[in-house]
């Protein structure tokens, strides 16, 4: 019986066993951990709501009658009389 033999490379990289070192410290914080972090103690003193922090605002109500002005002078010319009706 014939045996198949390769002469071509793995096509998968070899990994390390074990990961390079870095030189920044870190940590790691499981989930069971993260859950505990509600029990922190709140503030001393009570945090007012946004209401009573923010004045209000004082409004002034004016009548002020404006005239409107023409933003064009009626022209008249008699020697181009335009007349919708027969366009």
């Amino acid at each position: 019986m014939l045996e198949a033999t390769s002469t071509a490379p793995p096509t998968t990289p070899v990994v390390p066993l074990v990961a390079p070192a870095t030189s920044e410290p870190f940590i790691t914080i499981s989930a069971i951990e993260f859950c505990a972090m509600p029990n922190l103690p709140g503030p001393s003193e009570p945090i007012p709501l946004a209401e009573e922090t923010i004045p209000p605002e004082e409004t002034t109500r004016a009548e002020v009658d404006v005239p409107i002005q023409r933003t064009q002078e009626p022209t008249i010319d008699a020697s181009s009389p335009h007349d919708p009706t027969t366009t």
